[in-house]
């Protein structure tokens, strides 16, 4: 076989292999954008049951700048559920302005950046989110930073 034909054969082959398992899309953007907007009426509404939808079960947030040891309090989804369960966390409308989403090269990972106000506090936050196996999205961590008003 000749170096010619042999690239031609090549090529090709190498082509399947290079796309991407997930290429992102702009439907992936109102996707997040959605999800992100979901996660935020959930926890305003004290939706327990949709927030244990759009969390993954091994989600974590993170809020540093607190007096928690190390100066960072890690709260797990089963402790953010059981928080809004018990109507501990949220139960006040914010408003929401998600500032941007940004998405890896593959179309898999993306942070959205937004900003929450309530009437007696801000929360600036990058929210973390995969699209996993079964190709949705879901919150994988949390970023906040809280401002009292």
């Amino acid at each position: 076989m000749n170096i010619a034909k042999f690239l031609v054969a090549l090529v090709p082959a190498v082509a399947v292999f290079a796309v991407p398992a997930f290429a992102a899309g702009p439907e992936d953007d109102q996707a997040i954008r959605r999800i992100v907007q979901q996660w935020v009426d959930a926890a305003d509404s004290q939706d327990a049951d949709l927030m244990e939808q759009i969390l993954h079960a091994d989600s974590m947030q993170f809020i540093p700048h607190t007096k928690a040891p190390g100066g960072v309090m890690k709260i797990t989804r089963d402790q953010y559920v059981d928080g809004i369960r018990a109507k501990k966390i949220g139960g006040s409308p914010r408003q929401t302005q998600i500032h941007s989403v940004e998405l890896d090269e593959r179309g898999r990972n993306a942070i959205a950046k937004l900003e929450l106000q309530s009437e007696t506090m801000i929360f600036y936050q990058f929210v973390g989110l995969s699209k996993l196996a079964a190709k949705d999205w879901k919150i994988v961590s949390i970023l906040t930073d809280v401002v009292t008003r």
